[in-house]
């Protein structure tokens, strides 16, 4: 039973919402683009973003489409001509390292698009001639004025705008979509916010530390990221996503159903975890008040009942015990610890000859239960953790 669940549509509406105006956002298949094609189709919400299927823009037909206006969506800066995108033209280009120092993103796209010049051909296979991408180190110039001026970072961060951004191209080839993206860096010049649904991707070029973390997207700009594991994040801007724009679809109301896809599609993208960056990084800003408040909202919005405990919990009862809350820290463990203990007791009570078929599941159960006790051990939650461990020496004792 679906009724009284939006969930896919709100869930369309946060991509949209957490884009600044003119936006593009770079999408990368079914689950994260069709939903965001309705809700601007059908509802006209946020028309001014150009979703840009990333997959999709390997073709010639939708690169058409993205140098035309959409609604209130200008069209995109791809500089590069009709003819020289066809389909089976620029299909692929491999990436050689005729030049190993940085050269400007200008140079490299004039080089890979001209026709006229032999030495910008390669020869592979039966003497075909294909173009190519003379090196993986790239430079875009940065001009601060003009990141400034379309307020792409905030006038406090000023002293942390590189002049010039450099990347690696990754992986030995490019193909027709990656080469549109690079027309888009090498064109847009910050005039456009530009967002990634997800930076795990080959189209991000190698521009992965460049990302700040808004949510449900993360937004190319032109700071550096101290660590390569982790990305920037502007609390007030992730802040007022979470507790102010997002929806849920509902999700949270006894009346409606949340089945198994639903709760598998908000583990994958990650949806826990990103009340707890952050949560955790308002910590490191000293503000816990506020860290607090998106911690509840997250209990708020993903009740165990619906949406149960995943390892991203982990983080969420740690940042409650770092501020002190350490009543809800323990609330979560113990709802979890009972879970985990319910499973495994059900697991040990089945005959010998059905256990093979579950040992994948106790055994994650197993481990779940252990991260919990230990994270009780390492908080001095005695009480709580002496509890557990003889509940679950119970179970195995009978």
């Amino acid at each position: 039973d679906r009724s009284g669940r939006y969930f896919a549509r709100d869930m369309a509406k946060n991509y949209l919402e957490t884009c600044a105006p003119n936006a593009i956002i770079f999408t990368n298949g079914d689950n994260d683009t069709f939903p965001l094609w309705y809700i601007q189709e059908v509802e006209g919400v946020r028309t001014d973003v150009r979703v840009v299927c990333l997959p999709l823009l390997s073709t010639d037909w939708y690169i058409d489409q993205m140098k035309q206006k959409s609604y209130l969506s200008e069209p995109l800066p791809i500089s590069i001509p009709r003819e020289k995108y066809l389909q089976g033209i620029r299909d692929y280009l491999p990436v050689y390292s005729k030049v190993t120092e940085y050269t400007e993103l200008q140079k490299v796209m004039e080089f890979a698009l001209d026709d006229s010049d032999p030495r910008t051909k390669a020869t592979v296979g039966d003497n075909k001639q294909l173009s190519f991408i003379p090196c993986k180190n790239i430079i875009i110039p940065v001009d601060k004025s003009q990141v400034l001026k379309n307020n792409v970072v905030s006038s406090e961060d000023t002293s942390l705008i590189k002049s010039e951004i450099r990347f690696t191209i990754p992986g030995s080839y490019v193909i027709k979509n990656e080469l549109a993206v690079l027309s888009l860096l090498q064109n847009n010049d910050w005039s456009r916010p530009m967002y990634y649904t997800s930076i795990d991707t080959r189209e991000t070029m190698g521009l992965k530390s460049y990302f700040r973390n808004e949510g449900f997207a993360s937004r190319l700009i032109p700071i550096q990221n101290a660590s390569s594991s982790s990305q920037f994040i502007d609390t007030d801007i992730l802040y007022d996503n979470v507790m102010n724009k997002y929806t849920w679809g509902r999700i949270q109301e006894k009346d409606v159903h949340v089945d198994e896809f639903t709760i598998r599609t908000i583990r994958i993208i990650g949806v826990r975890d990103m009340f707890n960056q952050l949560a955790l990084e308002l910590i490191r800003e000293k503000k816990n008040t506020k860290a607090l408040k998106v911690l509840d909202k997250c209990q708020e919005v993903l009740p165990s009942n619906k949406i149960p405990y995943d390892y991203y919990a982990i983080q969420t009862v740690e940042a409650y015990y770092i501020i002190n809350a350490f009543d809800k820290g323990n609330a979560i463990l113990k709802d979890w610890a009972n879970e985990c203990l319910d499973e495994l007791e059900y697991y040990n009570s089945l005959e010998p000859r059905f256990k093979p078929l579950v040992n994948e599941q106790e055994s994650r159960s197993f481990t779940l239960l252990n991260m919990i006790i230990e994270l009780a051990k390492k908080y001095n939650q005695t009480t709580l953790m002496n509890e557990i461990n003889a509940m679950k020496l119970k179970i195995y004792k009978e």
